[in-house]
């Protein structure tokens, strides 16, 4: 039997034409998870001015199954990364079987429609598959010891349309997170919120930027992509103790991206997936590639 899920607040091209006739190139199918899965985008990339920052359904997601828990459970894994990929909050609205009248389950949804710079094109659909096909089962693996599905929350809430300090807050929040996830990994000892590599040592506590050196540096992330690092801790410590900064707006925003850009191309390497992604510093016209 097959499965139909409503997705909401994204867009993206496809390669193929859908089975209602359509003339655009809506559709991506592809193997995935021991199923066989259909994306159709009910959209075109004209719409999006007028869908920004509304929470509307956008697209399908056909799915092959027997068991509809598992099926559901697949089809939540996809909207997550989709959330990532499409930097836009990708929910399930509804279930259904093809062929039956009405839905077998309405699911609630959040968020709104952003995608001003998706982590991968939106409108290579190859990049989106491939995306798809590396990332699954590193997610699956991961979700729970990383809390993958908080940190892409917190990654689209991040492009909310809230002052510059609250979006840098929010990054800041996510990286909290990584480093909290990563340390407890790594059997590091958690003694009143300072970390320790060793329980019997409890005078060379491990700070925020030490960890997040650490953090990154243990995938590939080194040199040139670390260096604005302090920069990041400096302005993390103002916003966190005082909600406020002193640098200018440019400055921040700045710091904003580079953290943008160090948090993707970071979840992109743990999830496994090779190829280029769009930087967000460089609007979706610089790629950087990871091998």
């Amino acid at each position: 039997m097959v499965f139909k899920f409503g997705l909401t607040n994204i867009y993206f091209q496809g390669n193929e034409h859908s089975d209602s006739g359509s003339k655009k190139w809506d559709t991506i199918s592809f193997d995935l998870g021991g199923y066989s899965n259909k994306l159709v985008c009910r959209i075109s990339e004209t719409d999006i001015p007028g869908l920004q920052w509304e929470n509307r359904e956008t697209a399908d997601l056909y799915i092959k199954g027997t068991q509809p828990d598992q099926v559901q459970e697949h089809a939540q894994v996809i909207a997550t990364l989709l959330s990532f990929a499409l930097d836009s909050h990708c929910c399930l609205s509804y279930m259904e079987k093809v062929g039956d009248e009405l839905p077998i389950r309405n699911l609630p949804t959040r968020g709104s429609f952003i995608q001003r710079n998706p982590v991968i094109d939106a409108n290579n659909s190859d990049a989106l598959k491939a995306f798809l096909r590396m990332s699954y089962s590193s997610y699956n693996e991961l979700h729970e010891t990383r809390s993958l599905n908080v940190v892409i929350e917190l990654f689209n809430l991040a492009e909310n349309q809230q002052p510059m300090e609250l979006q840098l807050a929010t990054v800041f929040i996510l990286l909290e997170n990584l480093k909290a996830t990563y340390a407890t990994q790594e059997n590091y000892c958690n003694h009143y919120g300072k970390y320790y590599k060793n329980q019997k040592d409890k005078k060379n506590g491990l700070g925020f930027k030490t960890i997040l050196q650490e953090m990154f540096s243990s995938i590939g992330m080194k040199g040139e992509t670390l260096s604005g690092l302090s920069s990041v801790v400096m302005l993390r410590n103002d916003i966190i103790h005082t909600a406020l900064s002193e640098k200018k707006f440019n400055e921040q925003y700045k710091i904003y991206t580079d953290c943008r850009n160090l948090i993707a191309e970071y979840l992109l390497r743990l999830l496994g997936f090779k190829g280029s992604f769009n930087l967000f510093s460089e609007r979706g016209i610089g790629k950087k590639i990871i091998e």
